[in-house]
C-alpha cells in the first residue's frame, strides 16, 4: 500500500498512527481494526455537539460517532 494511502492523523480508539485508507472514504486502523469513515471524522466536534441533546437528533449523532470509530464523550 502506498505511503500516501496512510491518514495523517491517528486512530480515535487507540491513538496509533498506523491508519490506512481501506477505500473511499473508510479508513482502518491497523493496530485495533478500527473503520473510521473520514466525513464521520471532519465533522466530528459538529457530532460530538449534538450527541449531547436529550432527543433523536442526539441519539443519531451518537449512533454516528459510534459507526464512524469515534466513542461520543
Amino acid at each position: 500500500m502506498a505511503s500516501s494511502d496512510r491518514a495523517n492523523w491517528s486512530c480515535p480508539s487507540c491513538e496509533s498512527s498506523d491508519v490506512f485508507r481501506e477505500g473511499g472514504k473508510v479508513f482502518e486502523c491497523r493496530s485495533c481494526g478500527e473503520q473510521i469513515y473520514e466525513c464521520i471524522l471532519e465533522h466530528s466536534e459538529t457530532l460530538q455537539n449534538l450527541a449531547e441533546r436529550e432527543d433523536e437528533v442526539g441519539a443519531l449523532a451518537g449512533q454516528l460517532l459510534e459507526t464512524g470509530g469515534i466513542a461520543p464523550e
